[in-house]
């Protein structure tokens, strides 16, 4: 019998290597472009970024000073999403995930939930606005917050995070679930000793993912957080995140563009920060175990 043609790949080797090739652009793609806008970015926030710009307040509506009260603002809204939204993703992702043969654990309400997590991922981002504004800020009377800001992220990264989660458990092999619901296991017993211990990792990284999501957010927190770049004294106070405080000076204030692009940079480090603890907390974890 004769091999099918390859066309233009005359050989299996010339399939190999083009394979090969273009797997490596690839990876260097993404590479190149983050390494093409953090030197963009820099170029053109040289001069303006220092440490001095860390730990000063903003003056002249951003165009002098520093950030300081930004990544305050940044820090309480970033946490309270994810203090929010982790218990709830990690119950809910315990629940899709359950290994019990009964109909009801099928169909029905699981089912429902499945369903308005994949539609909740797909809604744009000014939407959760548009509804925080109208539930926290004004039902509520939290008014311009952190406090309805995070409320508002958490729920907008939950359906992320749990996703996340299943993922992760639903790689457990169903036989461990079998031999601990032999031993006479509860579930409780099965998910915190068995579940938490070999899925960490994963629920890390889900976590990780949250995060970035969160620190780039911008539509969402328009409508919540509010827009004052002074110090917050409290959750009940209003304040501006970063990414809002890097939209508001590229677009609305005249001459604030080198601000920006420092501002920019602090985001990008941040970011590669997080992702860089994560890996090498993942690498050490599983040396350990």
């Amino acid at each position: 019998m004769k091999a099918a043609p390859l066309g233009l790949f005359r050989s299996a080797k010339n399939l190999d290597r083009f394979i090969i090739v273009l797997s490596w652009i690839c990876i260097l793609i993404p590479i190149l472009a983050l390494m093409s806008l953090t030197w963009d970015m820099g170029s053109k926030a040289f001069g303006a970024f220092s440490f001095d710009f860390l730990w000063q307040d903003p003056e002249r509506s951003g165009r002098e000073g520093g950030i300081f009260p930004i990544l305050v603002s940044t820090f309480y809204v970033v946490m309270l999403a994810l203090l929010v939204a982790f218990p709830v993703a990690l119950g809910c992702a315990f629940y899709l995930c359950d290994r019990s043969d009964s109909p009801r654990s099928r169909f029905g309400f699981r089912t429902f939930v499945s369903t308005a997590l994949d539609a909740l991922t797909a809604v744009p981002s000014i939407v959760f606005g548009i509804v925080g504004n109208q539930v926290f800020c004004r039902y509520f009377d939290f008014g311009y917050s952190l406090l309805a800001g995070g409320l508002t992220l958490g729920i907008m990264i939950w359906p992320y995070m749990t996703r996340a989660f299943q993922e992760t458990i639903e790689g457990v092999p169903r036989d461990i679930y079998l031999q601990s619901r032999s031993l006479g296991l509860s579930s409780y017993t099965y998910f915190r000793r068995i579940i938490l211990s070999s899925c960490l990792p994963g629920m890390l990284l889900g976590v990780v993912l949250a995060l970035s999501r969160a620190l780039a957010e911008t539509s969402a927190l328009l409508f919540t957080s509010g827009y004052s770049d002074r110090l917050p004294e409290s959750l009940f106070d209003s304040g501006r995140v970063l990414s809002i405080h890097i939209l508001d000076l590229a677009m609305n204030v005249t001459g604030g563009d080198q601000n920006a692009y420092a501002s920019g940079v602090v985001l990008i480090v941040f970011l590669l920060l997080i992702n860089t603890l994560f890996t090498a907390s993942f690498r050490l974890y599983r040396k350990m175990i």
